[in-house]
């Protein structure tokens, strides 16, 4: 009518496009159903979330681990620090005594972090790198240096668990000095958990280690072994 000023809907018709189907961003028809490529890596991990955490190298025993589902009231305060982390440029160290849950929060960490960028993530055990070293002696397909360089640069975000149970032979001293120095040099975010508190670490390992993996955020948990409950 005459006079009548008529508004135009704000809400997307179908001939405007599709909507990206993880995060409903509006985008124009075609074949690809995704605003981009960050969204479809998101959304494939989403459908499958356990499968993407084993393929990261996560052991099946922790794959449904969450902070939704790790329990404990005397760890609350800090535990709830860590899942509000978010500098991706700095460690984490988390330590506690056997069976208080430090894996559990390393994947749990992992799986919320997965969500927050496409790099490539990966868990192993320290043992799994002293032994992926020590297996490079007398190979004739890899060397000590790739394996090196495969932790600097290629792993964005790396979970190394259970630090400190090997024996602090020269041999390991030095690798761990050379993974924790390249980690902490090129700010590559890495999760470390350990039985070791920072100076337990200092007086196995050195100063200098122990320097570097103190730089970012510690998380100290209490508790008893649940296993055992």
């Amino acid at each position: 009518m005459l006079g009548q000023t008529s508004e135009k809907s704000t809400n997307p018709s179908p001939e405007d496009g599709e909507k990206c189907l993880y995060c409903g961003e509006l985008i124009g028809r075609g074949f690809f159903r995704y605003c981009s490529e960050k969204c479809f890596r998101f959304d494939e991990r989403k459908r499958d979330e356990k499968q993407t955490l084993f393929a990261f190298g996560v052991p099946l025993r922790y794959l449904d681990c969450s902070f939704k589902n790790y329990v404990s009231k005397e760890n609350e305060e800090i535990v709830s620090e860590l899942q509000k982390h978010d500098d991706f440029t700095t460690s984490i160290f988390i330590t506690g005594p056997v069976g208080v849950g430090k894996t559990h929060l390393a994947v749990a960490f992992m799986r919320q972090t997965m969500f927050k960028s496409v790099n490539e993530q990966r868990f192993f055990t320290a043992n799994d790198i002293i032994l992926k070293l020590k297996s490079t002696i007398n190979s004739d397909t890899k060397t000590e240096a790739g394996v090196f360089s495969e932790l600097k640069a290629r792993m964005k975000m790396l979970i190394i668990d259970d630090i400190g149970t090997e024996r602090p032979t020269e041999y390991a001293m030095q690798a761990w000095y050379k993974i924790i120095d390249d980690r902490y040099s090129i700010m590559a975010p890495t999760i470390y958990t350990s039985n070791l508190s920072i100076p337990e670490f200092a007086e196995r390992y050195g100063d200098r280690m122990a320097s570097r993996l103190s730089s970012g955020l510690i998380i100290k948990l209490k508790g008893t072994d649940y296993r055992l409950k």
